[in-house]
């Protein structure tokens, strides 16, 4: 697969915007919120499926073929159906509908995705740095203040002193309809 990318001289790239459909979970607080002292932000999912393609991951392992299957037929009738350069649909198709597959283990984060394809040289691809890598991304994915529905407090912050915080960066943002929305995990946290 790696041969067939670097022969196909990719002229686009793919970009994942990621949810999950587990509002508060002990491993993704562990995972994504440094010791579970993140905020869980809840969006109303049926305006993301109106609004984007939003595709549920699948999860397997190396033999669910039927998951890879699922996965190829789910990518071609999203983005590779009215494709007309049968190169560029060969490098797509191989390397796009990976994004849509993921390792069994990380089934717990129940994730959905919306994948954006930009030309690598467009002027929407913005750059940032993660561990001294410099890593691509666009952010052209926009939701309303009125489409979040809810907030969830990680486990190991003070509830009170990080509620009172959001109430406030609520006010200031003029987000007014889901301030009392603002909740505590429910998950037990030892640190």
């Amino acid at each position: 697969l790696r041969w067939i990318n670097d022969w196909c001289s990719p002229t686009e790239a793919f970009y994942i915007t990621c949810f999950s459909n587990c509002a508060d979970s002990l491993p993704m607080w562990n995972m994504y919120a440094q010791n579970g002292g993140g905020i869980a932000i809840g969006i109303d999912k049926s305006y993301l499926k109106k609004q984007y393609n939003l595709d549920d991951v699948l999860y397997c392992d190396e033999t669910s073929k039927n998951h890879i299957v699922n996965a190829l037929k789910i990518f071609y009738s999203t983005f590779l159906r009215n494709e007309r350069d049968p190169e560029k649909k060969v490098h797509n198709l191989i390397n796009g509908f990976g994004l849509l597959l993921k390792n069994g283990s990380y089934a717990y984060e129940e994730e959905s995705r919306i994948i954006k394809i930009e030309r690598i040289h467009s002027f929407a691809i913005k750059y940032r740095t993660r561990g001294g890598i410099i890593i691509p991304y666009v952010d052209n994915i926009e939701i309303p203040a009125d489409k979040i529905i809810e907030f969830i407090i990680g486990p190991t912050l003070d509830f009170e002193l990080a509620k009172r915080s959001m109430y406030q960066f609520l006010s200031i943002k003029r987000i007014t309809h889901c301030s009392g929305q603002i909740k505590q995990s429910s998950v037990p946290y030892r640190v």
